[in-house]
């Protein structure tokens, strides 16, 4: 297996998003938060997070 970090952004909804949790993408990769650099409030329910997470590439 081959780990790569990758910048991410996305929007969540009365999700925890912390340094070692796992997300899910709409594509169905799956990562580990390295880092979260900025975190927006877009409304009272939403926010944005925008960090770099390590995606797990299995290559044969």
């Amino acid at each position: 297996m081959k780990s790569e970090i990758h910048p991410f952004r996305i929007i969540v909804s009365n999700e925890d998003v912390a340094v070692g949790n796992k997300v899910k993408f709409s594509d169905g990769a799956e990562g580990t938060v390295t880092s979260i650099r900025s975190i927006k409030f877009i409304s009272m329910t939403k926010v944005e997070v925008i960090g770099r997470a390590k995606f797990e590439n299995s290559t044969k």
